[in-house]
């Protein structure tokens, strides 16, 4: 009897043991730590969604400070997803610390209409164009700040950037940094009269007009660019402050592709050898101005 019951044991060891190897093991599962930033202001991003790539499931959120920690599979892609940033997909690959940047998601207008608590509007940019010369991105656009929105103790910043789609990369060109005329003032005693301290006293401009009269800034640089084939973007992130507080901040995206005015210049033309001997060189008889005796003496 207990000969047929080893026998029968054995058996169904002997069936048991390839499923067993069969299924995963939960030693592949890791425990993954990191945070999440927004790219350019590396500022934390509260709130975002982390998805197993593999199952499809949510496997945790980031905190107030953009940080996370979730089980996932040593081999297994983290799907970052929330409503203001672009969707990103980044691989474990048994690594226990993982730092992403999230692009902020652009918001495509016709106009752009920043809206603000308690203001009807706060500044009014239409849709701008690349313009490509060379290897140099251009950018060239008109921003109206109606006066209804800004005041004399407010800062106004508009920072446009270039964004590489194809190879992921954001670029920053030269901000507009508009004050009102306290706010300048008051800058200027805080910084003890020294402007130098104000890292963005180069790029400032004074609202020296009216109170009930808009005001019209001016965004214009240019960026290098090694491959201007690439998908570009252009991303203006804007905030306003004032004593106090930030009042708002905003990131819209106001042109994509690229506009190159020379592209007509672009060909290529491969050698083909001249096969008609009409189109050969021939020679050609040249008309000199010689005098009768030097050919007398030329013949001699």
């Amino acid at each position: 009897m207990h000969k047929y019951r080893a026998i029968v044991v054995t058996a169904v060891s002997a069936l048991l043991m390839p499923l067993f190897f069969a299924l995963p093991a939960d030693a592949r599962h890791i425990n993954v730590r990191g945070r999440v930033l927004s790219q350019g202001s590396r500022e934390p991003l509260d709130g975002v969604a982390i998805l197993s790539a593999s199952t499809g499931k949510l496997i945790g959120s980031t905190n107030i400070e953009g940080r996370f920690t979730v089980s996932v599979d040593e081999n297994d892609d983290l799907i970052f997803s929330s409503v203001n940033v672009e969707s990103l997909t980044e691989p474990v690959r048994g690594r226990l610390s993982v730092e992403v940047s999230l692009m902020p998601k652009p918001h495509q207008l016709e106009e752009l209409l920043v809206v603000a608590k308690g203001m009807d509007i706060a500044f009014i940019i239409d849709n701008a164009e690349l313009d490509v010369k060379g290897n140099y991105i251009h950018l060239k656009k008109h921003v109206r700040i109606p006066h209804e929105f800004f005041s004399s103790q407010k800062r106004m910043i508009i920072q446009p950037t270039i964004y590489d789609v194809t190879l992921r990369k954001l670029s920053y060109l030269k901000p507009v940094v508009f004050d009102g005329g306290r706010y300048a003032i008051t800058q200027r005693r805080v910084h003890d009269f020294n402007d130098s301290i104000d890292p963005l006293v180069v790029f400032r401009e004074i609202k020296t007009t009216g109170r009930r009269t808009d005001d019209m800034v001016t965004i214009a640089d240019s960026l290098y660019v090694e491959n201007t084939n690439h998908d570009f973007i252009c991303l203006v992130m804007s905030s306003m402050e004032d004593y106090n507080r930030i009042v708002f901040t905003d990131t819209a995206m106001i042109a994509r592709g690229t506009v190159n005015p020379l592209r007509f210049l672009r060909y290529k033309l491969n050698g083909v050898r001249v096969a008609d001997d009409r189109y050969l060189p021939q020679p050609d008889i040249e008309l000199r101005a010689v005098s009768y005796t030097h050919l007398r003496a030329h013949e001699t």
